[in-house]
């Protein structure tokens, strides 16, 4: 969701495995590359549901920084592509994860 007439968006992620998921609120700074098409630098905090459980951003709560390319393709719907870094992300572990991601998303407004 863009944040007023200002570069930023507030952004959700789910990102899941067989065992739990990782809940990702964050913010982006958005800039413009061609028509219909952002690139994207993201911040946030993933919030795994089952501490110790496997998620495609680790196994705990942790720091999230990310980088992506979005495109419209049709009225409000996106396709985006993004990595994401999470700082720390494992149990008893300085180890981070690393996540690419891809899908169609909504663009509320």
């Amino acid at each position: 969701m863009k944040l007023g007439n200002t570069p930023f968006s507030a952004r959700g992620n789910v990102l899941w495995s067989d065992k739990t998921s990782a809940i990702i609120p964050e913010l982006s700074l958005d800039v413009p590359i061609a028509n219909r098409t952002n690139a994207y630098l993201t911040g946030g905090y993933s919030f795994v549901e089952k501490d110790g459980s496997p998620t495609p951003i680790g196994n705990r709560d942790s720091v999230v920084l990310g980088a992506g390319v979005e495109s419209e393709i049709a009225n409000n719907f996106l396709v985006y592509t993004n990595a994401k870094v999470g700082l720390g992300a494992y149990q008893n572990s300085d180890a981070s994860a690393v996540s690419i991601n891809g899908g169609i998303g909504y663009r509320f407004k």
